[in-house]
């Protein structure tokens, strides 16, 4: 059997008789779903607009608490003023490739050196129990931010994820 399956989403026809599933309900396309590995390559082609959309929002949200949370008084992102506080204490900054750099830390501040994957689980520890792992170029330990809930956090986490270049 021939494998007519696009083998880059740009090969995707724009129109086509075969309907997604409801879950991928804006993506149409042609298939032979015979083992062709057509979900991952549906998900890039189709739904690229609505997660897109969703992330968005995500992103908008986070960088509204961003500043709602102080967060911009020691963290710098890309284009922003220098952060004052954040230059004194050496915050990290926001900005080129760090989202799922490998960083040293201290298992407390001044404690043992570590390596952490700047991540999801990573920002939220960071978060929650500041304490836990510190920058080791730090000079001083994250201050606790003001509460965050679980949807705060998912919208942080977006948009401190789309400053990143990685």
């Amino acid at each position: 059997m021939p494998n007519n399956f696009p083998s880059r989403a740009s090969d995707f026809p724009s129109r086509t008789s075969l309907e997604c599933p409801a879950f991928f309900s804006n993506c149409k396309m042609k298939m032979n779903i015979a083992n062709r590995g057509w979900l991952p390559l549906m998900v890039v082609a189709g739904m690229a607009g609505n997660l897109s959309a969703a992330n968005a929002d995500l992103v908008s949200q986070g960088k509204a608490l961003f500043q709602t949370k102080i967060c911009f008084t020691c963290h710098q992102v890309e284009g922003g003023p220098p952060a004052l506080a954040g230059v004194a204490m050496k915050a990290p900054k926001f900005e080129g490739n760090f989202w799922g750099t490998e960083r040293t830390v201290t298992l407390g501040f001044g404690g043992k050196d570590a390596k952490a994957k700047f991540d999801d689980a990573y920002f939220i520890e960071s978060i929650r129990n500041p304490l836990a792992k510190v920058v080791k170029s730090a000079a001083a330990p994250m201050p606790p931010p003001p509460a965050v809930n679980d949807d705060e956090m998912k919208a942080l986490i977006a948009y401190v994820k789309s400053l990143s270049d990685g």
